[in-house]
């Protein structure tokens, strides 16, 4: 759930995003009734299934989710939707971006400081590792830094990442699993490199769950640039 600086609340579950008004009823200025379903919108003729939604500072609703391709790829997309609900043809190619990566599991999204796109999940093609790209607000590639797309172990045989986040110097912090057996914050510079000065070359470890399972649900950080 996302709280707009207005009151209203944008949630997504089911592949749906509903936006409230303040009061708790549907938003009829979104969408005409409060709810878009973008399950049938497509990559490649092939439907998708969303999964991560952010709202940028304009209060366009950002949706990412993953078409499985005849190949029996993963192949995560991203589409942007104007605060009254439509889908917007000037983002990306013909209003999708496709990323850079194939994933399993939910693609997740965060901004920096300059509006631009930063997407995370798992890089399974033709390894497993963890896979970040960046990109323009309007869904191209950001030119400051060419084709912005990274794929890390963090040491790891196999590495992906659930959740991402990006601190007041937009360094990329990511949490995942790592061999499926160990859970890890990682963290990159602005230019898609690992941050050699943060853990040990980019990578800090978790310590064991009690229960044995290794995932990381959700992570954030203060102003101070400290992970939580």
């Amino acid at each position: 759930m996302i709280a707009l600086p207005d009151g209203r609340l944008v949630l997504m579950g089911y592949g749906l995003v509903t936006r409230l008004l303040p009061d708790g009823s549907l938003d009829p200025g979104f969408d005409g009734d409060g709810t878009i379903d973008p399950g049938l919108t497509g990559f490649d003729g092939k439907p998708v299934l969303a999964e991560s939604v952010d709202v940028d500072s304009l209060g366009r609703v950002l949706l990412a989710g993953t078409a499985f391709l005849a190949d029996g790829k993963a192949q995560p997309g991203i589409r942007r939707y104007p605060s009254e609900g439509s889908p917007d043809p000037g983002f990306g190619t013909g209003g999708a971006l496709v990323l850079p990566f194939g994933i399993f599991g939910s693609p997740e999204l965060a901004r920096d400081s300059q509006g631009n796109i930063v997407a995370v999940g798992e890089w399974v093609f033709p390894v497993s590792a963890v896979g970040v790209a960046r990109f323009s607000s309007q869904g191209r590639v950001d030119g400051t830094q060419g084709s912005w797309s990274v794929g890390a172990k963090f040491g790891f045989a196999t590495a992906y990442a659930y959740v991402v986040a990006v601190d007041t110097q937009d360094r990329i912090v990511v949490g995942g699993v790592g061999n499926g057996t160990t859970s890890f914050v990682g963290r990159f510079l602005p230019s898609g490199a690992p941050d050699p000065s943060f853990g040990s070359n980019g990578v800090a470890l978790l310590p064991p769950n009690p229960s044995g399972l290794a995932y990381v649900s959700d992570i954030g950080v203060d102003s101070g640039d400290r992970v939580v």
